[in-house]
């Protein structure tokens, strides 16, 4: 008889090898599953995020309208209690007690039915989650949108495209009470995209100064230059340009020209970014708008700028003097900003201020005023399905883009390409008087109706 022996040991080792390999298909199949629904899931909250953020701004593009109907019927005469049923719903709506905190005034100032939230569009789409083959609806709508016509600031950005802005002076108070302006350029978002440039070490390679100049008068300091005093990486914030310009009730054309003692109608100064400098900027014989609008007063003044600012990199407050002739005039006071070198780019941030005529106040020390009328902030929030997205616009009422002269002289498509201009040569003899190119200056050429072709 043949006894026959069965190795269990090799048949358990078999088992064992099959369990495990099943275990690792099912967690590789696991896994897989879970990689597809997560971005499943992903898709779906970038689509819903998207779709929330257009509702926000289809409530952002109502208030425009709504506004734009409120100044149409402002400008056609109309009131709360005249003109057309349009027009009456929409300026008693503007002018509420409540009206900055009406989530539902756009649809109250568009005369449109319903309450609450404002549908943007329903319609039927991809379900997502574990159940990947539904259809679910999607919901789109603007929830809250309120619009505040008087504001704390005035917010822009100049570029090489958009040089200069020129923002008028409108205010909620006596516009004669404004006597300092707060200018802040440059935030950690415009020095983001200039380091993110491949070659913008070689780009921008103007940086902050340590050099200090205590006066803005021409020949003060002879001893400015551009060279050794800049350092080489990172970029310092750009010099920005600010002109002030107002004008008493009865003014001349003369007066824009000139100073009278320490009032002027019209003064420009050049802000440099510097490792020193100041922050104030008073009006006074050596420095500030009356005198620079004096010719013989137009060197850069540096501010003293914070590159680990957590707002803007630099802050300037200026003030500002009475124009000449009388009480400043409403509705004849503007700002005009300028990018001189057009780069980087730059944000910017201008602020009014009651100081009560004392020059030598800390400005966070005086009364803030409020714009009136010139930029609107609209606050939306969108939402599609039950995920939502707020968001914040500035909405230009007045247009900061009108022509105006950027140089001295300007050469245009439709002109002939070529210039006929005196140049004088001196050796800084402004600093003898304004126009003083006597024969004593050294250096002295003169080259006389020359044309230069372009």
């Amino acid at each position: 008889m043949k006894i026959i022996t069965i190795n269990s040991k090799t048949g358990a080792a078999s088992m064992f090898v099959v369990i495990f390999t099943t275990l690792l298909l099912g967690i590789i199949s696991l896994g897989f599953i879970s990689i597809m629904i997560s971005e499943a899931n992903q898709t779906t909250n970038f689509d819903l995020s998207q779709s929330a953020y257009d509702s926000a701004l289809a409530g952002i593009e109502d208030a425009k309208l709504a506004l734009l109907r409120y100044h149409e019927c402002l400008s056609n005469g109309a009131t709360a209690t005249s003109g057309t049923p349009e027009c009456r719903r929409a300026i008693e709506q503007m002018i509420a007690t409540y009206a900055t905190e009406n989530c539902d005034i756009v649809r109250e100032m568009l005369g449109r039915p319903g309450e609450g939230e404002t549908i943007i569009q329903s319609e039927a789409w991809g379900g997502s989650g574990n159940d990947l083959g539904a259809t679910a609806e999607l919901m789109q709508a603007y929830t809250c949108v309120r619009i505040q016509e008087n504001t704390d600031d005035y917010l822009g950005t100049l570029n090489q495209n958009y040089r200069t802005k020129i923002i008028p002076i409108r205010t909620t108070d006596p516009v004669q009470n404004v006597d300092r302006v707060r200018l802040g350029w440059y935030n950690s978002t415009d020095q983001d995209k200039v380091t993110g440039i491949a070659d913008a070490e070689s780009v921008f390679d103007t940086l902050l100064s340590s050099t200090n100049h205590g006066s803005n008068k021409l020949g003060y300091n002879v001893n400015y230059q551009e060279s050794s005093t800049f350092s080489t990486f990172p970029p310092a914030p750009p010099t920005m340009q600010f002109q002030f310009i107002q004008a008493a009730t009865n003014f001349t054309l003369y007066q824009f020209d000139t100073n009278s003692g320490l009032n002027s109608n019209r003064g420009t100064l050049l802000l440099r970014p510097s490792t020193q400098g100041t922050k104030l900027i008073g009006n006074n014989y050596n420095i500030g708008l009356a005198s620079s609008a004096d010719r013989s007063f137009n060197n850069p003044i540096d501010i003293r700028c914070d590159m680990d600012s957590i707002s803007y990199r630099c802050t300037a407050d200026i003030v500002i003097p009475d124009p000449i002739g009388g009480t400043r005039g409403e509705g004849t006071m503007f700002v005009r900003l300028v990018l001189p070198y057009s780069a980087p780019d730059t944000s910017f941030s201008l602020e009014l201020y009651d100081c009560s005529g004392d020059s030598t106040v800390d400005t966070d020390d005086c009364e803030r005023m409020q714009f009136a009328g010139v930029q609107t902030r609209v606050d939306s929030t969108g939402r599609a399905n039950d995920l939502f997205r707020r968001v914040e616009a500035r909405v230009e009422m007045v247009d900061v883009y009108f022509p105006f002269p950027e140089f001295a002289a300007e050469v245009s498509d439709n002109s002939p390409n070529a210039i006929r201009k005196d140049f004088w040569v001196t050796g800084n003899c402004w600093t003898t008087g304004p126009g003083n190119r006597g024969q004593s200056c050294p250096n002295v050429q003169r080259i006389a109706n020359q044309d230069f072709d372009f």
